[in-house]
């Protein structure tokens, strides 16, 4: 829901700077900023775990809040009204429940934030380090979009700086992508490839053009021939990212970065190289252990053996991890047949 009601903002936004039915894009965006504070607000009580406060009862009513004000914000004058993009940006009119909306976007963000926060502070080890760059995008998209979306046009009546606002999603896209790679966020690096290095490539390089075209050339914006300018800028970057030029150079500088300067191939024939011999088992844990640490980088290493003569488990091999327990999973193994070997990340 988070994911959704963000990407009816920037949507929304979008919508509106291109001159093309204004009045419904802009409500689609106050939509979608009443829902987004709420989900915001629920998605920190459930992650990384699920958390006592804020308690189901608040989150129920905030829901209730959000929704209204979503409903009001597209069929009624009550939220805003006269959205239209002009030379000078974005402009609209607030209606009579503006403050209320603005009161429970900060609330709810406050909150959320609040708690995130609360969590990485209390939080040790791999978990910290996850939860440090999920909320230092989200202090980022929060305190950005609030300060161009909500607070300047607050204070000055003008939202001229509203169209900077969904820029400030693509550090937080950057900084939770590099949590999953390189922190195994949500337990989602074994799914994370080029591709998606590529697209935050693209992404970030086609954001620095267009914000500085726009910049310094204000009326960038408003010469569209045919498509409009931002979509050349996307296109023209996508077909330099695809010559040969820049795949030599990303194969350089990401390559390093997503796979931890690791040669897979290589990395493989050497451990079939070091593990093609009879070795004692203290031996063969100590290889096993330096061929997954420098493979897979795991947080941990812990190897347990049983004898054909015993249906003990015994540790060779690292030091267990805090989270799991190596020997009850040794005896959850325990009634299998022919399980000898036990080895736990």
């Amino acid at each position: 829901m988070l994911t959704l009601s963000i990407a009816g903002w920037v949507l929304g936004i979008g919508g509106v700077e291109s001159g093309i039915l204004t009045e419904i894009w802009g409500r689609v965006t106050f939509t979608a900023a009443c829902m987004m504070p709420v989900a915001f607000l629920a998605f920190s009580r459930v992650f990384p775990a699920t958390s006592r406060w804020p308690s189901t009862t608040i989150l129920w009513i905030t829901f209730t809040i959000g929704g209204v004000l979503a409903v009001l914000s597209a069929t009624t004058r009550l939220i805003a009204y006269d959205i239209s993009q002009t030379d000078a940006g974005i402009q609209r009119t607030s209606g009579l429940l503006f403050p209320l909306f603005t009161a429970h976007f900060l609330a709810c963000s406050i909150a959320a934030l609040s708690v995130f926060i609360s969590k990485w502070r209390s939080e040790r080890g791999l978990a910290r380090a996850q939860l440090q760059y999920l909320v230092i995008g989200l202090l980022i998209l929060s305190v950005g979009g609030m300060t161009t979306n909500l607070g300047i046009p607050i204070v000055t009546g003008r939202s001229t700086l509203s169209w900077v606002g969904p820029y400030f999603t693509l550090p937080f896209v950057a900084l939770v992508s590099h949590a999953i790679i390189r922190h195994r966020l949500m337990d989602l690096r074994i799914f994370v490839s080029r591709g998606l290095a590529y697209a935050l490539a693209m992404a970030a390089a086609s954001a620095v053009l267009i914000v500085s075209a726009r910049l310094f050339f204000p009326v960038w914006a408003a010469n569209t021939a045919f498509v409009h300018p931002n979509f050349v800028i996307i296109t023209t970057v996508a077909l330099l990212m695809l010559s040969s030029p820049a795949q030599r150079f990303f194969s350089r500088v990401l390559d390093p970065y997503l796979y931890r300067g690791i040669e897979h191939p290589v990395a493989l024939a050497g451990a079939t190289r070091r593990l093609s011999r009879l070795m004692q088992p203290a031996e063969l844990a100590t290889e096993l252990r330096q061929v997954l640490s420098e493979v897979l980088v795991p947080e941990s290493f812990t190897m347990l053996v049983t004898s054909f003569e015993s249906d003990s488990f015994e540790q060779l091999s690292g030091e267990s991890s805090p989270e799991v327990d190596p020997y009850g999973l040794a005896a959850l193994h325990a009634g299998q047949p022919n399980t000898t070997v036990v080895m736990g990340f």
